[in-house]
């Protein structure tokens, strides 16, 4: 069973302005300071226009930005050419209050006197998305056409181009993108061609988009670097009004209400922020959320208006509260930024491994259904989630869910994946198992893509079982079955239409394999005549104090009945003994057998007692006995765990 959660889903979702000194609620001191000023780019010293995603593979933050020529010599200033000519920024945090510089971001879309703008970057069905505005060329005036782009990437750093959006005009610029609860994508972005206003389109894919027209805003006059994002029960959009931000609230991102202030209105009186706020993004995370603006520090009441001093930019960073009135923040108060995952990456609850492609690959507990792939079973390199945000149908089974996938498994049916994975409230029979299908597990590969086909097996406290801990079997007579279950009445099957992976009929059998007062994680393997029902007792999730054991039964039909060693049907409290506590490894469960070039393994996640209990993934050699029951070495012949990419 699963209990292990990490947010990485972002929702980056009247009100008081953003000023130094207003009332609001203390929050947490959680986190590390943020840097102040937050950023500023080593080439040309024109950040502006962050946006920041989580990269996955790199366990980092990375914020792009808009890169401004503020550097260049005023001899070469020509109008406003210095913010025209410019690649996208990039720069990374472990924890959101410290940046690096990490280079440019490989886009070469538009030749090589291309300028690129305000990047929006979000993921989705399995690669992240960027919408660029793309100017033509160099200019030295803002009178010329511009486009928003959609790129693609799987690891963030290079992008290829994917198509130009068809909107309202050729002056369009500044896109935001939010995931509405339909499960359908809604960009807005700013008309220039409208005298600044405000336009939105809609996508089930993010690659299709359908433009809507004008949003009705009241009291607005204009603005630029719309973001929208849902926090809170209800969404917000700020907007760069040049004297601060405007701010928008709605409850169904639809119809808006507009904030009396705006924010960041009033200079603060920290480093390099003694101007207005302009053009943020918005990340949420663990109920806070952190305001990205940048400021032009050298614009200051009586400053020169040309000259370096006058160009250059800086990121800066503070907090957003809600109050009884609204949002509200102090932008000269310390911000805490708190952007580190409550708990590290680790290997839960691991699925089959496969070998493909001269790499392993394997699903775990985690958000989004936590996928990765190693090329030696020791070091595990972390994928992208198979999903951004949850499905539509979360909500709907386990209201407040947040995204944390339990116990997948995976196979391969006829060219496509298949993934089983759990959604369940803690300690409940409120649960589901789900199944989604992609026709490649590498997200380089052209055809990657996962697709969720929505609930297999659902249970509630109606039910006497628990629909987690999914184990997919293939039988040798072309039936496919789904082992699963978790405390209560234990262990069930039922049959699955080895065409779609779904349940073969909403009213078909379910039979009941094995039964214990503690016993889940089921895992079924077919070899030599047998079906093989391995099951854990004990409980999991206690780090050190765990009590999981590995045991196991056989049948002549999937269905039962699973006998052990001696003779006793799993039903009746049968089980023999595989695997248990073996040196440092504490607690195995989450059996998985494959082949390791001809030698079978058998696969778990343990608690290392030498790492004070953090889940790792084990491999022990297995052999078949003479009467065909399993054994397992009880030295382990692997130990993995997630990369440690700290630098």
């Amino acid at each position: 069973m699963s209990a292990c959660r990490v947010a990485i889903v972002l929702v980056c979702w009247a009100i008081l302005p953003c000023i130094a000194g207003a009332q609001v609620n203390d929050s947490s001191r959680r986190g590390a300071v943020a840097d102040k000023p937050l950023f500023r780019d080593p080439v040309f010293d024109g950040a502006a226009d962050p946006a920041i995603i989580y990269n996955f593979a790199e366990r980092k933050w990375w914020m792009f930005y808009t890169n401004r020529r503020a550097k260049l010599p005023d001899d070469q200033i020509d109008g406003v050419n210095w913010v025209h000519g410019t690649q996208i920024g990039i720069a990374e945090s472990r924890d959101g209050a410290h940046w690096d510089y990490v280079g440019t971001a490989n886009i070469g879309f538009g030749g090589e006197d291309a300028t690129y703008w305000a990047p929006e970057v979000t993921y989705g069905n399995g690669r992240y998305h960027m919408y660029l505005t793309v100017v033509s060329g160099v200019f030295r005036d803002w009178n010329h056409p511009r486009s928003i782009v959609h790129l693609a990437s799987q690891n963030l750093r290079d992008w290829q181009y994917e198509s130009t959006l068809s909107l309202a005009s050729d002056r369009v610029i500044d896109a935001t993108v939010v995931r509405l609860p339909t499960g359908t994508w809604r960009m807005w972005y700013n008309n220039e061609a409208d005298g600044k206003s405000i336009y939105y389109a809609d996508s089930s894919d993010l690659t299709n988009w359908q433009d809507r027209g004008k949003v009705d805003l009241p009291g607005l006059r204009g603005g630029e670097g719309p973001k929208v994002f849902a926090w809170q029960d209800a969404y917000w959009m700020i907007l760069d009004e040049w004297h601060g931000l405007g701010v928008y609230r709605s409850d169904d991102a639809q119809s808006w209400q507009r904030q009396t202030t705006r924010l960041l209105q009033e200079p603060g009186t920290g480093p390099e922020d003694g101007v207005i706020g302009q053009h943020a993004d918005v990340v949420a995370l663990n109920n806070r959320a952190y305001l990205f603006y940048f400021t032009h520090p050298g614009r200051t009441p009586g400053a020169p208006d040309r000259g370096y001093e006058n160009r250059r930019s800086s990121i800066q960073a503070t907090e957003l509260k809600l109050t009884d009135e609204g949002l509200a923040c102090d932008r000269d108060a310390p911000t805490y930024v708190d952007l580190r995952f409550r708990r590290p990456p680790q290997i839960h609850d691991p699925s089959t491994i496969l070998f493909r492609d001269g790499r392993y690959w394997c699903f775990a507990t985690g958000t989004g259904v936590q996928a990765m792939s190693s090329d030696d079973l020791q070091e595990w390199q972390l994928l992208p989630p198979l999903f951004a945000e949850p499905p539509e149908w979360v909500e709907q089974v386990v209201p407040g869910h947040r995204g944390h996938f339990w116990a997948p498994d995976v196979i391969e049916r006829d060219g496509r994946y298949f993934v089983y994975y759990s959604v369940s409230a803690f300690g409940k029979r409120t649960s589901a198992i789900a199944l989604a299908s992609s026709p490649s597990l590498d997200p380089a590969a052209a055809d990657y893509h996962w697709t969720d086909h929505g609930i297999v097996v659902q249970s509630d406290e109606s039910n006497d079982y628990n629909a987690i801990d999914p184990s997919v079997l293939a039988a040798p007579d072309g039936r496919l079955w789904l082992a699963f279950g978790s405390y209560w009445s234990g262990i069930k099957l039922i049959e699955l239409d080895p065409a779609t992976g779904k349940r073969i009929a909403p009213d078909s059998p379910m039979y009941s394999l094995a039964r214990n007062a503690e016993i889940e994680a089921a895992t079924l393997y077919f070899h030599d005549g047998f079906y093989y029902l391995f099951v854990n007792w004990g409980s999991c999730c206690r780090g050190v104090n765990s009590t999981y054991n590995i045991r196991v039964g056989r049948s002549r039909e999937a269905t039962g009945p699973y006998i052990d060693r001696d003779g006793v049907d799993l039903l009746e409290g049968g089980g023999s003994l595989v695997l248990g506590a073996h040196g440092d490894a504490i607690g195995p469960g989450h059996a998985g057998l494959f082949d390791f070039g001809g030698q079978p393994m058998l696969s778990y996640h343990y608690y290392a007692a030498n790492r004070r209990g953090r889940p790792q993934l084990g491999v022990n050699r297995l052999t078949w006995d003479a009467e065909g029951w399993p054994q397992v070495e009880q030295e382990m012949a692997v130990s993995g765990a997630i990369a440690d990419v700290d630098d």
